[in-house]
């Protein structure tokens, strides 16, 4: 998400098995072969998640990922949501501080 004004987003599982890629973000460790999508934004942004998916906070995770392409010095910090299987993942920026489940 970006934009000055705040922002909701409502993600569910089939949305991230549907528009997620494998690898996408990390290719080692943990969530390597891992389906993976991420939630960019900030702190006035909403993202809405369906309790019934399953998804879980990985507590005391958070994941330094690449925004800029173009400069690999420039990271921000993902809380990563995992599903019932641990194998689809959902990064979420951490100054995006509402994250509400339905």
């Amino acid at each position: 998400m970006s934009d000055a004004s705040a922002q909701t987003v409502t993600i569910s599982l089939n949305d991230v098995l549907q528009l997620g890629s494998t690898n996408a973000f990390v290719k080692s460790g943990n969530y390597s072969g891992d389906l993976q999508m991420r939630v960019s934004g900030a702190a006035n942004d909403t993202v809405r998640l369906y309790s019934s998916d399953g998804w879980k906070l990985l507590a005391n995770t958070v994941v330094q990922l690449h925004d800029d392409p173009s400069n690999a010095a420039i990271t921000h910090g993902y809380r990563v949501y995992t599903d019932s299987t641990g194998r689809v993942d959902l990064f979420i920026q951490e100054q995006i501080t509402q994250v509400n489940f339905l």
